[in-house]
This record gives C-alpha cells, structure tokens and sequence, in this order.
C-alpha cells in the first residue's frame, strides 16, 4: 500500500504481478489503472450493477456516454449517440452535465446523477450543462439506448475498418454485422 495526500484517494494499492493500480477514493470509487492505459472506474455493489446493465448494450437513458470529473464532480459527455433524445435535444459531446432535473451533479455524486438519468422509456429529465462557458438547459425525453460498440467503415479501395469501443453482449452481434457487410460490399 502506498500513500498519497490527494484529499479524496484513501487507499493506494500497487499490484506488481497484474500490472495495475487501485484507488479507494471516498469510500465510494475504486479506480484502477491497466498497463494499457486503459481506466476501468467503478463503485459499490450498486455502481456493478448499473455496469451489469451497461454490458447488456441496453438501457433506458438520454443517449449520452460520460466520464466523470472526479475533481470537478462534473459528467463529461464523451459521445451523444444518434437518434437519442440527448441528440434531439442539442447536447453536444464536450458538455459537461451539472445538474439533473435541478439538482447538481456535485451533490448527487457519479452513481446517483447516472440513476437519475436513467429512467422510464418516454419520461422526460432535465439537464443542464456546461458549454464553453455557458449554462444550457435541456428536457429531454429518456428512450431505448442501443449502444453501439462497434463501428465500421469500407473505404473505396474495398479495405474494410473495424472499430471495437467497448465489450458488451452485443458486441459479437455487432462485430458479425461489420462483417457481413464487408462480404455484401
């Protein structure tokens, strides 16, 4: 175990034979660091069950893929997926939500502005971001988020691109997809 004077890191754990790095923040996060450069950040039991659900590639939401700011306590809106209710709305990737539905993310913490997101199929939730600068509101009406983790392309030379972003169960599914396409092409 190592110490660090970060105010919100409790616990710093090096494991040498897996080649990673854990961090107990608050209590609440554990963060850990792979070889790769990769980042896998998750919480308490029910932070592993809304990732249960992520890895289905179904959820009911606004459409959007985040990442949070720990030091800003803020959601950094990596991605708007297309024909979400986030992207009829106006939200743009690069948004930083901070509030839900009036309430700030910083007092709602990570795992509570996710479940408040999150809701039944055709309610509608208010966000509001930060734009260069500028606080925006939007309503926006939650649906059936489909997240694609693959992505792919063929170019005019007939060379086929694959691009895996995440593993969920509907990654092989989607994967398949790509390469029928390619054979169809």
């Amino acid at each position: 175990d190592y110490v660090t004077d970060a105010p919100f890191v409790n616990k710093v754990t090096v494991d040498d034979n897996a080649d990673t790095i854990a961090l107990d923040v608050s209590g609440e996060w554990c963060v850990r660091w792979i070889s790769n450069g990769k980042t896998i950040a998750w919480g308490n039991e029910l932070a592993l069950d809304d990732y249960s659900e992520d890895m289905s590639g179904e959820i009911i939401g606004i459409g959007v893929q985040v990442l949070f700011d720990i030091l800003e306590n803020t959601c950094l809106i990596e991605s708007v997926n297309v024909d979400s209710g986030a992207e009829a709305a106006g939200i743009l990737p690069g948004d930083y939500i901070i509030a839900v539905d009036g309430v700030p993310v910083s007092e709602l913490g990570y795992e509570k502005t996710i479940s408040a997101v999150r809701g039944e199929d055709g309610t509608r939730v208010k966000i509001t971001v930060q734009r260069e600068g500028d606080e925006l509101s939007f309503d926006v009406t939650r649906s059936l988020v489909i997240a694609r983790s693959v992505n792919y392309s063929i170019n005019e030379d007939k060379i086929g691109y694959i691009k895996i972003t995440s593993f969920k169960d509907n990654t092989f599914e989607q994967f398949k997809e790509a390469i029928d396409s390619f054979e169809e092409a």
